[in-house]
């Protein structure tokens, strides 16, 4: 015989292994600093390559500028200003994208915990059944 509160559960829970289930799943497994530390250095490696194209970009667009200045001095500045600037840019984004993944770990967690409750739960309810 059916149970109306197990059907319920059952439901539920089928619902969120489909759609959220299986990511949360292989979030959950890792430890949270090695998720987060992955993903971060995934991150900074695109941000690398952004920068880059970006400091390709203006270099090409300010050709003309940079060939008609053309000094010692300038060019110090210019590659300083580069690396403080790449620098900078990588700091900012890999405490951004730590926190961001962070967060994302404890929540996958936390509904990966509440997915394990309600397996205890659907467990209770067919011993409970069976008496």
């Amino acid at each position: 015989m059916l149970s109306e509160e197990r059907v319920k559960l059952m439901t539920k829970m089928a619902a969120y292994e489909k759609k959220q289930g299986t990511k949360d799943f292989k979030i959950s497994a890792y430890f949270r600093n090695d998720y987060a530390g992955l993903n971060v250095i995934g991150t900074l490696i695109w941000v690398t390559i952004g920068y880059i194209v970006v400091i390709a970009l203006a270099g090409v667009t300010m050709l003309d500028v940079l060939l008609a200045n053309l000094k010692f001095q300038m060019i110090v500045v210019l590659g300083g200003g580069i690396i403080l600037g790449y620098v900078v840019t990588l700091i900012i984004y890999g405490i951004i994208s730590s926190e961001i993944y962070k967060r994302r770990h404890d929540d996958a967690r936390e509904r990966v915990k509440q997915y394990s409750r309600e397996l205890s739960a659907l467990k209770r309810l067919y011993k409970k059944e069976k008496r």
